[in-house]
């Protein structure tokens, strides 16, 4: 194929016309913005949250933190991503890296929730946190669950690089990366009775709905998860981040002391 050839995409009109609906684009009545605090912290325990500022805002709906989150029935889930700690659903106040959703703030207006997630304050405890990747490399060990490896060869690399005339051994390193996919990370989680309905770019949804009705004990079958077009994912929208599960959690969560 000619590198200047053009292809047909399927999705490219409804793309470049702005006919697409992304997972955030589909209008819900009366929706509240949630928009998440993170940890400033590597490692530790949240001792306390001050919310006083945040609730002088006018809009306010609520603040969740793990004080009043709903406590969800099952925290086990797809073998692949069982009890990670990167999804954050605010179950108790161990902080497991820098970044963690430790709070959410729901708003009638998205510009209102920024505002206010901004002013949320939180305490903790820090606790030392190994960021050495280069000095555990020697204990790491292949998972445990026998029928995935870390480990892989293919020839005799150590004799061809001792028989070689030239060698070069070194060492690199790359900066941090972080993949900017055109669609951010958002859902929109409409309930309707015991029915859910959930807009969620995501390169697995059949994934995504088996971790919402493991976590909270909803029937699979009660769960429709529409995901339409993604906006580019490199794999980061192929698993599932802390903001699925949190904007399923808001109608069910109590009250706000």
């Amino acid at each position: 194929m000619s590198v200047s050839q053009p292809r047909w995409r399927f999705d490219g009109i409804a793309k470049v016309t702005g006919a697409a609906q992304y997972g955030a684009d589909f209008s819900i009545e009366r929706i509240a913005y949630g928009v998440p605090v993170l940890s400033k912290i590597a490692k530790g325990r949240i001792r306390s949250f001050d919310l006083r500022a945040a609730r002088e805002i006018s809009g306010l709906v609520e603040i969740i933190t793990p004080s009043n989150a709903l406590r969800l029935p099952n925290r086990g889930v797809h073998p692949e991503m069982k009890d990670a700690p990167q999804i954050a659903m605010l179950q108790d106040d161990l902080v497991h890296y820098n970044g963690q959703v430790i709070a959410l703030v729901l708003a009638e207006t998205l510009e209102a929730a920024q505002y206010m997630a901004s002013l949320v304050k939180a305490e903790y405890h820090a606790d030392t946190a190994e960021c050495d990747f280069e000095s555990k490399v020697s204990s790491a060990v292949p998972p445990k669950d026998g029928g995935n490896t870390s480990q892989y060869r293919r020839g005799d690399i150590e004799g061809a690089f001792s028989r070689s005339e030239v060698r070069v051994d070194e060492i690199y390193a790359t900066p941090v990366q972080h993949h900017n996919p055109m669609e951010p990370h958002a859902t929109v989680a409409h309930w309707q009775g015991d029915r859910l309905t959930l807009y969620e770019p995501s390169q697995w949804i059949v994934f995504v709905r088996t971790c919402i009705a493991t976590w909270f004990g909803i029937p699979e079958a009660n769960i429709r998860v529409l995901g339409p077009y993604v906006g580019g994912g490199f794999g980061g929208k192929g698993a599932l981040w802390s903001h699925s599960p949190l904007a399923v959690m808001r109608p069910k969560c109590s009250d706000a002391p």
